[in-house]
């Protein structure tokens, strides 16, 4: 290549990194992700709650016993009462993913996806309002880095690739409306694959209906490409997810969704006094949020809105941009209120068929319309060292947010991440304190169950979560899902009984919660011991009859356990891996014939 070829190689280079920096910044980070799971590997510290300790392991349940496709066979934990069609359709991208490689490989890669997806999809959008509409304030480097900050958003990992949709989901629906291409129509559909119906499908469909009628009524014409389309959207996610849709409907007769149904008695006035947590992400029914959306980009955004109406009234700025923004904060105060009235009885008066639906789940929307809110406030700030201040505090927030407790469940792996690797552990608080190699200790498990001959027979754990367990392939009685069969929650109730008569606070726990968590409690610790303990011994409070009518024929403890002989148990042996796991494993056998 002679030395003008070079350079103007060079150039072109140059000159698309300047166009579009926000997708080389996006594939720098993604570098850096990828950099960093070469050399943790398993090391990698990881959220606990509703994430390591529950979705992980059921996708690594299916996978690992061919359960992909057999929708009438029974995951191997709470007794085997839950089935295969209760749990995550095949038609999702996020169900292949975890198929198709190592667990934590698909971790990974969904992360890196939900990374690389929302970057992309703002950046898209921005370049196609501008396009169509001429909509002031889009800039597709801003609104891309934007998007990034929005990927890294501490969020349910169980539906990463449901919120990196939702920029995607906006921009199809526009582009149906603007284009009337029907080629749109088909292309919208990979929603179905991506997002899933109950977490998100189901609110971003019900938006995409008003949006419908508004714009309808308001060019006083039928847009029969845009119904199509969301006729299409909704006859899809009722045929792959009818079984969930059935659940949610009718959950109130069958399974633990009925005992939730018993909570439905807040008053109006209670409801409403929620309205400031639930509108600034305090309120626990958010599984995302964080310090970001509470202290910076919701009071940053409101104050604009107000600096808007203002302007919109001195006829300073464009009008329809106003009103776009201001029906774009209605939405998230709308999806605010759905999540105060999700127990009030009132609201469930009104809907009675769904008694086992989540309507706070509207929320969810709430951050990515933040963060589209955001993008146009750092477009319409011209100066641009102020600009880039608010994307880099933005983004700092995202990365540094302490934010990440269990009550808040924010998932904020990054911060945890950061500080490791800066030596700062403040950010170990039972839920954020463990290492994905700590946590599961698979090479202890695969010497546990070779050594003691492990035979695939039912068993429980006790001080540790059951999701250990089941990562390791172990069958478990316990477990921890929102909608098992009321007739089992019953039958476990009898189990735990000894504990709850003497546990006061797991037996309000079993109780609030709906016995989501089918856990084999002790007085000594919360949901497991923590990872560094000084408990050595406890005793154990099971119905050790109803423990053998339920097929249980193993405890796996991490502690010795002193009343094992009242339990009619015997001992089988300890073992422990000092260098690589927290855990010492104590293995009980129920006896043959109780003394």
């Amino acid at each position: 290549m002679d030395s003008i070829a070079k350079n103007n190689l060079l150039k072109n280079i140059y000159d698309f990194v300047k166009k579009n920096y926000a997708i080389f910044i996006m594939l720098l980070y993604v570098f850096a992700v990828i950099l960093f799971a070469i050399v943790k590997k398993d090391n990698v510290y990881l959220a606990l709650n509703d994430n390591m300790d529950s979705n992980i392991p059921i996708y690594k349940m299916i996978r690992d016993n061919g359960l992909f496709w057999k929708y009438d066979e029974s995951i191997p934990f709470l007794g085997g009462v839950l089935p295969r069609s209760q749990y995550k359709v095949e038609l999702s991208l996020q169900s292949w993913i975890y198929m198709l490689m190592p667990t934590l490989v698909a971790y990974y890669t969904v992360y890196i996806l939900k990374i690389v997806m929302s970057s992309i999809g703002f950046f898209a959008l921005a370049i196609n309002l501008e396009k169509y509409e001429k909509v002031k304030y889009c800039n597709k480097n801003i609104w891309g880095i934007i998007g990034l900050v929005y990927g890294m958003l501490g969020g349910w990992p169980h539906t990463a690739l449901g919120f990196a949709s939702l920029p995607w989901w906006m921009l199809l629906i526009y582009l149906i409306y603007m284009t009337h291409e029907k080629k749109y129509i088909f292309i919208i559909l990979i929603m179905i694959f991506s997002t899933s119906f109950m977490m998100l499908g189901v609110f971003a469909l019900f938006y995409t209906g008003i949006f419908w009628v508004f714009t309808c009524i308001r060019d006083k014409k039928l847009n029969i490409n845009l119904f199509v389309a969301t006729m299409l959207l909704a006859i899809g996610y009722i045929f792959t997810n009818f079984h969930h849709l059935y659940q949610g409907m009718n959950a109130s007769s069958w399974t633990i969704k009925s005992l939730k149904c018993v909570t439905y008695t807040e008053s109006i006035k209670y409801s409403l006094s929620k309205f400031k947590d639930a509108f600034l992400f305090i309120y626990p029914y958010f599984h995302t949020g964080g310090s970001v959306l509470r202290y910076f980009v919701i009071p940053l955004c409101t104050l604009f809105g107000l600096w808007f109406v203002i302007q919109a009234i001195r006829k300073k700025i464009d009008r329809a941009f106003v009103r776009r923004y201001l029906i774009i904060y209605v939405v998230i105060v709308i999806n605010s209120l759905a999540c105060c009235a999700d127990n009030n009885y009132r609201f469930r008066q009104l809907i009675p068929f769904a008694s086992g639906f989540g309507f706070s789940r509207f929320a969810w929307l709430s951050p990515f319309l933040w963060m589209i809110l955001f993008s146009s406030v750092c477009v319409y700030i011209r100066t641009r060292g102020i600009r880039y201040i608010c994307i880099i505090v933005a983004a700092l927030s995202v990365i540094l947010d302490p934010m990440f407790n269990t009550t808040n469940s924010m998932y904020n792996e990054l911060h945890c991440n950061v500080m490791a690797m800066l030596g700062d552990e403040s950010f170990k608080d039972g839920n954020h304190e463990w290492t994905w190699k700590e946590y599961y200790s698979e090479n202890l498990f695969d010497k546990v169950e070779e050594e003691m001959g492990y035979d695939g027979s039912w068993a429980i754990a006790y001080g540790f979560e059951p999701a250990v367990l089941q990562y390791n392939g172990i069958s478990t009685l316990d477990g921890y899902f929102s909608n098992y069969s009321l007739e089992y929650h019953d039958m476990f109730q009898r189990l735990i009984q000894p504990e709850l008569d003497i546990d006061e606070y797991h037996a309000e726990y079993w109780n609030s919660s709906s016995g989501m968590r089918a856990y084999v409690w002790s007085p000594n610790w919360d949901f497991l011991l923590p990872k560094e303990t000084d408990i050595e011994k406890s005793e154990l409070y099971i119905d050790s009859e109803v423990f053998k009518e339920m097929g249980g024929r193993y405890v796996f403890s991490r502690v010795e356990i002193t009343n094992s002989s009242d339990c009619n148990l015997k001992f089988i042996g300890m073992w422990d891996d000092q260098e690589n796991s927290p855990y010492k494993v104590y293995v009980y056998e129920i006896a043959e014939t109780p003394k």
